[in-house]
């Protein structure tokens, strides 16, 4: 769905590595780039957007600890999706003035109109596979 709606400027990419320091890497599910020749195996600049698809094992630590580290690199949105069948959720952070603030949380059906990093409608629900 991402990458039916990204402009050319932009590519989505799973799993893509990214350098935060000299020493602390992070590996979003998703990311959103800039089309930029890739001079390492890691993005050197934040993503335009990234995406973490929680866990129960990681849903603490998605929303604290990386999203803080995320929020420090200056990545310009982050998005967190937990893909309970029953129940899928899609919660959305955009950085203001240097710090995430919670733009939306939407669940089931619910509609998020994203505008970072570029316009797109997407609902949890369709986030989830039945299979």
């Amino acid at each position: 769905m991402l990458s039916a709606a990204c402009p050319p400027e932009l590519v989505v990419l799973p799993g893509v590595g990214v350098n935060i320091t000299r020493f602390q890497h992070r590996v979003p599910d998703v990311a959103v780039v800039r089309v930029d020749p890739f001079d390492t195996l890691f993005q050197e600049t934040p993503p335009e957007l990234a995406i973490e698809v929680a866990s129960p094992r990681t849903r603490l630590y998605d929303r604290n600890r990386k999203k803080d580290v995320y929020q420090g690199f200056g990545i310009p949105a982050y998005w967190i999706v937990e893909p309970d069948r029953d129940r899928p959720e899609l919660t959305a952070f955009e950085l203001r003035k240097g710090s995430y603030e919670q733009t939306v949380h939407v669940t089931g059906d619910e509609e998020y109109r994203a505008v970072l990093p570029f316009p797109i409608t997407i609902a949890p629900s369709q986030l989830v596979t039945l299979g």
